[in-house]
């Protein structure tokens, strides 16, 4: 059948165009060992006057920890505000958001409801209070106490909009969130950190985003669909404004602990995360190979490989195929691809470091890899794509 006459030429295009993206994030990663973290020299006098801005609904249970947390940064109280936009809330969030020490804004609007209209609503408001920059965190999470030092000391060296260090304030509450803390080592430590160190933007990851002032006044937050941060990131860039990472300062976020929790934010993302590849990854490469910009071909390639998931669902499925042609040849590729795959993974288990409680999570980690594979597959099909459903944590 000519189907099997084709085979062959399909799996050398997948497993060449899987090696560039395997190399690609090798290339990174290989950046970050032979550089090292970069630390940001601290004002003496900090000048800058943020407010925190933090969507929340219905957040009553973890609130008042993330208010507290960002009213113990180490920076002069005169100079930043704590302002909770509560979101179509039906509980106690605003009683305790108040009560810890914020400032709240309250928005009723069931047509248009989510994060990325809560945060629209909040910089219209803001706007004429006349800080300095905009710092989203969502409601479920602490920040380093250097944070704002860190983010004033960038502002003073002309960045405009900046992504901070996002990690995990629950890393060690069950296998499925050691993984995710692995993920994050990975996507925070080997790829946007040595991205930011050569020189390339890297795209907002909605928490822990930093707006200067001027940006948001040209470019006013219309970003509503379930992946609104990169959207609207991805606007900035196609507009000349650069992304730039502070790696040594970070938020940390509570995630969920079991699969049900995770269950309908996982696929949520995947599914957002897809549509936004297929819209506009292909025409970012072309883009940018026809107007000669390497930050522009970077961007289609970074939403191509954002999900390391996908990338071993694509290598098994090569790795079949392989096998079903009978091609020994395709099928050491494929199988070299996968082991470079997982030592990739590897890396972020060193990173995380070794304790006998993480070595026991770590072999039980491939089936909940294979789980994250699943549901990464489910959003890239488009499963619930237009649903949303708040998380659960413990």
């Amino acid at each position: 059948m000519i189907y099997l006459h084709i085979a062959p030429f399909f799996l050398a295009a997948g497993l060449a165009s899987l090696t560039g993206l395997v190399l690609y994030l090798w290339f990174f990663a290989m950046v970050y060992f032979a550089c090292g973290k970069a630390e940001t020299a601290i004002a003496s006098r900090p000048k800058s006057r943020f407010v925190f801005v933090v969507p929340a609904h219905n957040e009553e249970a973890g609130i008042s920890t993330t208010v507290q947390s960002l009213l113990s940064v180490c920076y002069p109280p005169d100079l930043f505000d704590v302002v909770v936009v509560a979101d179509n809330c039906t509980d106690l969030t605003v009683e305790k958001a108040r009560a810890a020490g914020a400032q709240c804004l309250e928005r009723h609007d069931k047509a248009l409801r989510g994060k990325g209209y809560a945060l629209r609503h909040a910089f219209a408001e803001l706007m004429p209070r006349g800080y300095d920059c905009f710092v989203v965190i969502d409601a479920d999470s602490i920040v380093s106490s250097n944070y704002l030092a860190v983010l004033d000391a960038r502002l003073m060296q002309g960045e405009q909009v900046i992504q901070t260090y996002n990690g995990i304030s629950n890393p060690d509450a069950s296998v499925l969130t050691y993984l995710f803390q692995v993920g994050n080592l990975i996507e925070n430590k080997l790829y946007w950190q040595p991205k930011h160190r050569v020189g390339l933007p890297v795209l907002l990851r909605g928490n822990g985003m930093c707006f200067g002032r001027e940006v948001l006044e040209k470019y006013p937050w219309n970003a509503f669909s379930i992946v609104e941060d990169t959207e609207y990131g991805l606007m900035l860039l196609n507009n000349g404004i650069s992304i730039s990472f502070a790696a040594d300062t970070g938020v940390y976020a509570c995630q969920p602990e079991s699969l049900q929790q995770a269950f309908a934010q996982r696929v949520r993302w995947a599914s957002g995360n897809s549509t936004l590849t297929r819209g506009r990854a292909i025409k970012l490469i072309a883009s940018g190979v026809m107007r000669r910009s390497l930050p522009s071909v970077d961007l289609g390639i970074s939403l191509i490989s954002g999900s390391r998931p996908l990338l071993l669902v694509a290598n098994a499925a090569l790795l079949a195929l392989s096998f079903l042609c009978q091609s020994q040849a395709m099928l050491r590729w494929a199988s070299l691809l996968l082991l470079a795959q997982i030592l990739y993974i590897g890396m972020g288990i060193v990173l995380n470091g070794f304790s006998p409680q993480k070595m026991m999570r770590l072999f039980m980690a491939p089936f909940y890899l294979a789980w994250l594979c699943t549901v990464s597959l489910l959003g890239a099909a488009g499963f619930r794509k237009d649903q949303w459903v708040r998380t659960t944590r413990s």
